[in-house]
């Protein structure tokens, strides 16, 4: 193997320092939108749980299960 020297070109290899992916940012920068999603998802969940659980309906319907119907004659004025 022969160095190319004619046009003033040296190929050596530099050392790669690398810092473990902890030390890097943009590992931190990718994971900070995910995570802040999931805290947001959370104090929803709260927050609806905390004020809007225990509501009664007012309006004539009939909670059965998950499904609130209202009766037909109930919503003529």
């Amino acid at each position: 193997m022969k160095n190319d020297t004619t046009k003033g070109i040296y190929m050596k290899s530099a050392p790669l320092i690398s810092k473990p992916w902890w030390r890097e940012p943009w590992p931190w920068i990718l994971m900070a939108g995910p995570a802040l999603a999931i805290i947001g998802c959370i104090i929803t969940i709260a927050l609806a749980v905390q004020h809007f659980s225990d509501q009664p309906i007012v309006d004539g319907g009939v909670k059965q299960g998950l499904v609130v119907t209202k009766d037909a004659s109930a919503s003529v004025e």
